[in-house]
């Protein structure tokens, strides 16, 4: 039996996941602006050392709430 890939039993590697959620970006109701996307990963990686996210939140609501 095949385990699908994403499923518990078959998790996604982090890599994994980002490179398919970058590879369907441009398809987002609300697109994400330029460079947004590779700040956040950089962002999200180093997130277990992070001692206060506020970073991350500001580049999340640049990247899809302001104007």
């Amino acid at each position: 039996m095949v385990i699908p890939k994403g499923s518990p039993e078959n998790p996604m590697s982090l890599d994994e996941i980002l490179e398919k959620l970058n590879g369907t970006k441009e398809f987002a109701a609300c697109p994400v602006k330029e460079g947004a996307f590779e700040r956040i990963v950089k962002l999200v990686r180093g997130l277990e050392n992070c001692e206060n996210v506020n970073e991350l939140l500001g580049e999340l609501h640049e990247a899809f709430l302001a104007s």
